[in-house]
């Protein structure tokens, strides 16, 4: 089979023939009855690829190359044998964390009043292995409001109000069905929002079948400072002025 041109399939959804099978020293042989997999990358030392299944939450495969007989597009794998090897070592646990774009490194993100930008969410698997769908959701202080009546891209769309602790909020969220993988960030929409100046804190939540995130509390915090837009012309003669 050629490799380089298999690579070319990382991230599709791939089905074996014949169906795989391997011997498990404490449960038997197992052999999967949900046969569809995505191929998401390949071995350290490029002698396999890695599957996972797209259905359960098997651990991954590899297939090394001489296991793989050819490749049937779009989407028919034909092995040699049926023993594909679990992939060595535990993997670390699941992360997806939530991101403003734009933030600086102390996660603090600066918007104008009035609004010369979108405020716009990122979703960063920071795990090691494939997240096939999730849930977010984004609260936001009931101080900002809709900058339009269509303010929000993507599915990212209002679906609640609630109050935490004296705070109000506006909550926004979205499924997203397609997979993320490991180091991936993926844009998940964004939120045409205004508010008077001041500090602000935006609370997220990523559900999956591997876990809620942030792990640790129920919400994780996103730092947003809405500044006067003559204070970002006032900031940008200064630095004008100092490069002359």
């Amino acid at each position: 089979m050629n490799r380089s041109e298999f690579r070319k399939n990382i991230g599709r959804t791939l089905q074996f023939v014949p169906l795989p099978r391997r011997d498990d020293p404490d449960t038997g042989s197992w052999e999967s009855d949900m046969n569809l997999w995505i191929l998401t990358g390949e071995t350290a030392d490029k002698k396999g690829f890695i599957f996972l299944n797209a259905l359960h939450d098997h651990d991954p495969l590899i297939l090394e190359t001489a296991q793989i007989r050819h490749f049937d597009a779009p989407d028919k794998l034909v092995l040699r044998g049926h023993h594909p090897r679990p992939a060595s070592g535990t993997l670390p646990k699941t992360t997806l964390q939530l991101y403003i774009s734009g933030a600086d490194e102390d996660g603090l993100a600066v918007f104008t009043n009035p609004p010369l930008d979108q405020i716009q969410f990122i979703v960063v698997n920071e795990g090691e292995q494939t997240v096939r769908d999730y849930r977010n959701i984004v609260l936001v202080p009931e101080a900002f409001t809709r900058t339009t009546s269509a303010s929000y891209l993507g599915n990212l769309s209002k679906t609640d109000e609630i109050t935490i602790g004296e705070q109000n909020y506006t909550v926004y969220g979205t499924l997203i069905s397609q997979p993320i993988f490991k180091k991936e960030r993926v844009r998940i929409g964004a939120l045409a929002l205004k508010a008077d100046p001041g500090d602000y804190t935006f609370l997220w939540r990523v559900r999956c079948d591997d876990g809620t995130f942030p792990a640790e509390n129920e919400y994780g915090q996103l730092r947003v400072r809405i500044i006067p837009f003559g204070s970002l012309v006032d900031e940008a003669h200064k630095t004008l002025f100092k490069k002359q």
